[in-house]
């Protein structure tokens, strides 16, 4: 028996389902705006922002609760979204963990989500699921395949399936205002930088004899990462890749987690270049990020979910290869294939 992604959920700037997402992404539609939010110089901010509308309100109780910052009352709107559908698909949950990457700790901030995350986010989506027994990966950008290989060694381990999910928001000021000072936003006059943006995407592994599956998830860490005196060489992506792709792995698309700075680049190119034997010369390659700006912790799974309702819709071509790299050390890696 093999390990399917049997269901999946997604809420983005470009869609609100993990079908509309995946499409828009497939098709190159963008949905980066200029917003209110000012930087240094006094320009407007680019984000990737789902619109109001199309945003269900916070829950009145946890609303009325007052304690909640901007960004986590956004993320726990993001990810019940995105749950709710994944649930409305895979039926009652009461018995399945969860596993969520989230936010890693950032500089000036006092914490990523706390403990109370998991509840929030059943009180808002209505959906129950074994908030106890969850677990949470404060690891930024790469954090969804370290949920993922969670996900997947709950299963090897009898649980009959897991719920594996990512959710993230750059919609808080402080955060912009430090990532402004450190000149990572793109803005004009400053070509090199990432715009921020959201979403939130959920997907269940079971146990199959088909379908779309999960064949391998690689971990690594980068000594070189952003912000270390270590040189960088490649070798947390390298790792995760070497972890993912045997030999004859044949990948024909590859989802990449490069968000427009230089260093996802570098690890692309070097990762890429020592395993370009699993690599099909002709493979297409998407860069959501382009699309819906980068999301953040939620990035990994949100790939997961495009990855499988591609395979699953014939819109893409498989095996497929997901990577993402967060600021720190953490790096991670999927493949995924129709059966």
């Amino acid at each position: 028996m093999r390990i399917a992604i049997t269901h999946t959920g997604m809420i983005s700037p470009v869609g609100t389902s993990a079908l509309q997402t995946t499409t828009s992404v497939l098709a190159g539609v963008s949905r980066l705006r200029a917003t209110s939010l000012l930087d240094e110089r006094w320009q407007p901010i680019r984000l990737g922002l789902l619109r109001e509308p199309s945003l269900p309100p916070l829950a009145p109780a946890l609303q009325a609760r007052g304690d909640l910052s901007t960004r986590c009352a956004r993320m726990i709107r993001l990810a019940g979204s995105a749950l709710a559908e994944c649930a409305e698909q895979a039926g009652a949950l009461a018995d399945v963990p969860m596993f969520l990457a989230i936010p890693e700790i950032a500089p000036g901030r006092a914490s990523s989500p706390d403990a109370r995350f998991f509840d929030d986010l059943a009180h808002q989506s209505g959906v129950g699921f074994t908030a106890a027994e969850s677990t949470a990966f404060p690891l930024g950008r790469a954090a969804g395949f370290h949920a993922l290989a969670a996900g997947l060694a709950a299963i090897e381990a009898g649980a009959p399936r897991a719920l594996v999910g990512g959710v993230d928001s750059y919609l808080d000021p402080l955060l912009l205002g430090w990532l402004d000072a450190e000149q990572r936003l793109l803005a004009e006059g400053r070509p090199v930088g990432f715009m921020p943006g959201e979403g939130a995407a959920f997907v269940v592994l079971a146990r199959a004899a088909g379908g779309v599956t999960l064949d391998a998830v690689g971990l690594g860490a980068e000594p070189g990462h952003r912000g270390s005196e270590e040189p960088f060489a490649g070798e947390g992506l390298t790792a995760a890749f070497r972890a993912t792709l045997p030999d004859g792995a044949d990948v024909q698309t590859v989802f990449a987690g490069m968000n427009g700075e230089p260093i996802d680049a570098r690890a692309w190119g070097i990762a890429a270049r020592r395993h370009h034997r699993a690599l099909r010369p002709d493979a297409a390659l998407y860069h959501p990020v382009e699309n819906t700006g980068d999301p953040g912790a939620a990035l990994g799974v949100m790939m997961v979910a495009m990855a499988a309702t591609g395979l699953s819709r014939r819109r893409v071509r498989g095996p497929c290869l997901l990577w993402a790299c967060s600021d720190g050390a953490p790096c991670g890696a999927a493949r995924i294939s129709m059966v």
